[in-house]
C-alpha cells in the first residue's frame, strides 16, 4: 500500500477517509509478486533423503532392513555412524565390488566394511567357537582364559587381522608360561607350556577361520551398496 503526501485532509463524511492515515490518502495498489503471501506449498517427500533429527542420531523412516545384524539402531542411516558419515542427497551408494564380503538381505545387498559396530564384544575364555582347540589351562596351573578372552576381543574388533589375532594369543600363553614356570628347575614344564602355546597358534591357524569370519560378521558396519556393474 502507498500513501500520497499531496492528498486533502479527509473531512466529515468522507467515504474515502477509512483508507487515509495519519492524514495521509492509502491508495491501494498490488505489490510485487515477491512481497504476496505465498501459498503453502506440498512437502516433497523422498524416502531416501528424508531424515529425522532425535537425541543426537539421525535416523530413517523405515526399519533398516538388515535388522539387529546392522547394530542396535535399528532406524539409523549411513551406517549407524551420522557423525562419521554424511549422505545429504541419498545418492552415495558404493557398488558392491568395493567390498571384501556381501551378503544379500530380502532385496538388499550389503557390504561388510572395516568400521566398527555398537554391538557388545562378549568373551568366554578359550570355549569360543572355533577356538575350543586352545586348552584352558596347563596341567591345572598356568590359566590361559585372560589371553583367550584378549583373542576373543582381538577376532571382533572389526578390520583386524585374523594372524596377528593369534600370533597374539601365542605370545600371551608364553607368557604365562614363563611367568608360572621361572628358573631353570623348571625348565620341563616351562618348554613343555611354550610348546603347547605354540601349538595353539597353529590349531587356529588351521581352524580357526569360520570363528574369526563370523565374529567380524556379528561386530562390523555392514552398508549397503550397488549390485552388478
Amino acid at each position: 500500500m502507498g500513501f500520497s503526501l499531496t492528498s486533502p485532509a479527509p473531512e466529515k463524511g468522507d467515504p474515502t477517509a477509512k483508507n487515509r492515515v495519519w492524514g495521509f490518502f492509502g491508495e491501494t495498489q498490488q505489490s510485487h509478486r515477491e512481497n504476496r503471501p505465498q501459498p503453502k506449498q506440498p512437502r516433497q517427500g523422498n524416502r531416501l533423503t528424508t531424515t529425522k533429527i532425535a537425541l543426537g542420531r539421525t535416523y530413517w523412516p523405515s526399519r533398516d532392513p538388515l535388522g539387529e545384524r546392522g547394530g542396535l539402531n535399528l532406524y539409523a542411516f549411513v551406517s549407524n555412524s551420522p557423525i562419521m558419515h554424511l549422505d545429504v542427497l541419498g545418492q552415495e551408494i558404493k557398488p558392491c565390488s568395493d567390498f571384501d564380503k556381501t551378503q544379500v538381505v530380502g532385496e538388499s545387498t550389503y557390504g561388510r566394511t572395516k568400521e566398527q559396530n555398537n554391538k557388545e564384544i562378549e568373551t568366554n575364555g578359550c570355549g569360543s567357537a572355533g577356538s575350543r582347540w586352545v586348552p584352558d589351562s596347563f596341567l591345572g596351573e598356568v590359566d590361559f582364559t585372560p589371553a583367550c578372552n584378549e583373542h576373543d576381543r582381538c577376532y571382533s574388533t572389526c578390520g583386524a587381522d585374523k594372524d596377528d589375532c593369534d600370533e597374539a594369543l601365542k605370545n600371551d600363553m608364553v607368557k604365562e608360561c614363563e611367568k608360572i614356570f621361572p628358573g631353570w628347575y623348571n625348565f620341563d614344564k616351562r618348554f613343555s607350556c611354550k610348546v603347547l602355546a605354540h601349538t595353539s597358534e597353529i590349531a587356529l591357524e588351521l581352524a580357526g577361520g569360520g570363528a574369526f569370519e563370523e565374529a567380524q560378521d556379528a561386530h562390523c558396519f555392514w552398508e549397503c551398496c550397488k549390485a552388478g556393474k
